[in-house]
């Protein structure tokens, strides 16, 4: 455990661009001692950014179907845009803070949860060995939910597109985290 204050927050892909004050929030936190990990989607920016390479969306119970050229798509819309520029909105409000996906430091290894949906995977590990350095030194981590697929077969992808809501589950789980907060507009979650 890293502290007992540890605050995960899931920042759903719909509500990104909204004009609220969760990141002045995340870093009146960070400034006041409290540790924030945020864990992010983006599945509305996704979507936008498969339909500009002319690539059909499908959804399995709510699920996005990724296939290996999807999967290059979100790898670089979650990985890279969202991640980004969420952090760099934390940074230029004063935060100390870390952009970085599932797969840095091996952070989620996970597995194709079902074959039907592609390249979808649950997490099986989370490595916070990289997240309890980067608090420790201060920084709020903020992670885009691309996994490493522990599954690796001849010429299959090494990433996997993961579910930001259970990957922020399980990094609250393996961080023992005291509180895990969802901002969508999902209901149900």
């Amino acid at each position: 455990m890293f502290n007992e204050n540890l605050l995960v927050v899931k920042i759903g892909g719909s509500t990104l661009g909204q004009h609220d004050t969760t990141m002045a929030d995340l870093v009146e936190l960070q400034k006041r001692g409290i540790p924030v990990i945020v864990v992010h989607g983006g599945g509305k920016i996704i979507t936008e950014w498969l339909g500009k390479q002319g690539a059909p969306t499908q959804f399995v119970q709510g699920e996005r179907v990724t296939d290996k050229a999807g999967l290059e798509v979100v790898t670089a819309v979650l990985a890279g845009l969202v991640n980004k520029e969420l952090t760099a909105a934390l940074l230029a409000l004063g935060g100390k803070a870390i952009g970085m996906s599932g797969v840095d430091g091996a952070l989620l290894e996970g597995q194709v949860r079902n074959p039907a949906l592609g390249f979808v995977g649950s997490p099986v590990k989370v490595n916070n060995e990289l997240l309890s350095t980067l608090l420790n030194a201060g920084y709020m981590p903020v992670i885009s939910s691309i996994g490493l697929n522990i599954e690796r077969k001849q010429g299959q992808p090494h990433l996997l597109n993961i579910n930001a809501d259970t990957a922020a589950g399980e990094i609250a789980a393996s961080m023992q985290a005291r509180k895990l907060v969802f901002l969508t507009d999902i209901t149900g979650i």
